[in-house]
């Protein structure tokens, strides 16, 4: 080779070099998608051998430098929901939580609800709480949304390296008996910024809500992500099998475990009385059995759970997202969150900068005995579907058909 040309390919690797070096001052990117299962354009249909949605076990972070993150001036159109709406985008099927603060709830609270009494008067116990709580579903989108929201250079996420597990600390469910409030409080930032708990088992605790106004007030927003039920349970299926949690393995068939916790599920309601036709008016004789009945159908009852939040924490502190809709318009959905939660608003190259690189690590392909069956489907449906309505109805999610 000429010398010439050794040079000319020298320079051409230096300038590459030079290049990628630049590339990377701007963002680096090295954390997989935790909890956003399958890619964030589609519903995971989960009944055919194709690849599956669980959560990649690598554990890994990613920074945005805040070079990259513009902020929108205020009074801009780029950030108005209605330009968003008005521009010829599909609007979200997200309920804003001052919608929630005008229903009526008096005759579907239990009496001793807080939110039927002068809550107003309350005085919190603790002044240090997080200004947000990202309370579930599990599998829902969760980790996601937590892992976005801390790319927002005004607020501080916690535990970001454990990859499933960030932001959670159980505080108000398992650990509320064993923890205290000063050990609580310093996991979170000291510093001016905003930050927040992302732990899911509080949207299913029964007693989180009254735990959380009472603890902190009406000082906390809540955001609720809500994902069609029956690909919910699919997927959690699928995580423990991955992680070998609750006795399940790759080894443990879906179809025998949906038989077993039907089993389960109508064996604790006879047990604790509750009626078996599954009637949603009746809903808070069911709020508090995901323990006695230990298993994941409970957890897509969702229409239970959220009448139990609104029943004892304020609505107008809560904003309720449809998961489908969050994986589709992924960014349109975070400007509304930073809204809510009363964020600076980011330009949208900045929310696509922050959202595109946290890639979705699953691609394991489903094993012929953990695909659902359309018979198996007919019976998750057949439990979920009373409760769907009744959540349709209550978030006036018209278009919605899980």
């Amino acid at each position: 080779m000429k010398a010439g040309s050794i040079c000319d390919l020298m320079l051409f690797f230096l300038t590459a070099l030079l290049c990628l070096n630049a590339f990377q001052s701007i963002y680096k990117v090295t954390l997989n998608n935790p909890d956003t299962n399958c890619s964030l354009q589609c519903d995971c249909p989960l009944s055919s051998n194709q690849t599956t949605d669980l959560q990649s076990s690598t554990s890994s972070a990613y920074e945005v430098s805040s070079s990259a993150i513009n902020f929108v001036p205020p009074g801009s159109s780029s950030f108005s929901l209605d330009h968003y709406t008005a521009s010829g985008r599909r609007t979200t099927l997200t309920r804003l939580g001052t919608d929630l603060a005008t229903l009526s709830l008096k005759d579907s609270c239990p009496p001793e609800s807080l939110m039927l009494k002068d809550w107003t008067n309350i005085r919190p116990v603790h002044s240090s709480c997080p200004a947000v709580f990202i309370i579930g579903a599990r599998k829902g989108g969760t980790t996601s949304l937590y892992q976005y929201l801390s790319h927002h250079p005004d607020f501080e996420g916690i535990h970001l390296e454990d990859g499933p597990s960030a932001g959670e600390t159980f505080h108000f469910s398992a650990r509320y008996s064993t923890e205290n409030w000063k050990t609580y409080a310093s996991r979170f930032p000291k510093a001016s910024v905003m930050t927040g708990d992302a732990s899911v088992g509080n949207f299913i605790n029964c007693n989180v809500p009254s735990r959380l106004f009472e603890s902190c007030g009406n000082f906390s927003k809540v955001l609720i992500l809500l994902r069609n039920p029956i690909n919910r349970y699919v997927s959690n299926f699928l995580m423990r099998a991955r992680f070998k949690k609750k006795h399940y393995s790759n080894n443990t068939g879906l179809s025998t475990v949906i038989n077993l916790e039907i089993d389960s599920f109508y064996n604790t309601l006879l047990k604790k009385g509750v009626s078996l036709s599954l009637s949603p008016d009746k809903w808070e004789q069911f709020q508090c059995l995901y323990k006695p009945a230990e298993n994941m159908l409970f957890e897509g009852l969702y229409y239970i759970h959220l009448m139990n939040w609104l029943c004892n924490y304020p609505g107008s502190n809560m904003l309720i997202i449809n998961s489908e809709e969050f994986y589709k318009n992924t960014t349109f959905i975070l400007q509304q969150v930073y809204q809510f939660l009363g964020l600076s608003p980011l330009s949208e190259s900045s929310r696509e900068l922050v959202t595109s690189f946290i890639f979705n690590k699953g691609g394991n392909r489903l094993l012929p005995h953990q695909m659902l069956l359309p018979n198996d489907r007919k019976k998750l449906s057949h439990i979920f579907r009373p409760f769907n309505n009744e959540l349709f109805k209550l978030l006036e999610w018209n278009d919605v058909s899980w």
